[in-house]
């Protein structure tokens, strides 16, 4: 009886916990999304304004 009240209880709050973190996970996807998008405009605008860099660069 015991086994079979944990494994109810367990199961309970597995959903639980899975409906708590499932919007955590959304905004982390979201997030990354939007960190990757905003890293290739800096790029691709920095590529833009000063050209490609030089094939070697000098030793100073």
């Amino acid at each position: 009886m015991m086994h079979r009240f944990i494994r109810k209880f367990a199961v309970k709050r597995a959903g639980l916990a899975m409906g708590k973190l499932a919007p955590a996970g959304l905004g982390a996807a979201i997030g990354g999304w939007g960190n990757r998008r905003l890293g290739r405009t800096v790029v691709d605008t920095a590529d833009a304004t000063f050209g490609a860099p030089p094939q070697h660069w000098s030793a100073g």
